[in-house]
């Protein structure tokens, strides 16, 4: 225990958001809208057409597929009236091999729904 222990804890979720960012970004069709600043990560799916409100319920729809899953939970937000999904690495029990799954299930779900 200590502040030693927690600062490498909060380092890794910090490493762990910045990998994700980047995974996320290697995914076609995906826009990470920040580099993150701490362990957040807001992403969102292009979507084929320039509607807000088609782009807005793909992504509601990717949100879904992903959470479905159950290995993962992501929540979303609006961000400029436009609906973004959010990666959040907090747990203690978060590390490199849930977040490759996390990855899998989130290009699964955006082949799933872009098909």
């Amino acid at each position: 225990h200590g502040a030693g222990v927690f600062r490498r804890a909060l380092d890794e979720k910090f490493d762990l958001a910045r990998w994700a960012a980047a995974q996320l970004r290697l995914i076609p069709g995906i826009e990470v809208l920040a580099e993150p600043q701490l362990s957040l990560v807001a992403f969102r799916l292009f979507g084929r057409d320039a509607d807000l409100d088609a782009a807005n319920e793909l992504n509601g729809r990717l949100l879904d597929r992903i959470n479905a899953r159950k290995r993962v939970f992501l929540t979303a937000t609006t961000i400029d009236g436009r609906f973004t999904l959010r990666i959040c690495v907090l747990s203690f029990r978060t590390h490199e091999d849930r977040m490759r799954e996390g990855l899998s299930d989130i290009r699964d779900a955006v082949a799933d729904v872009t098909a």
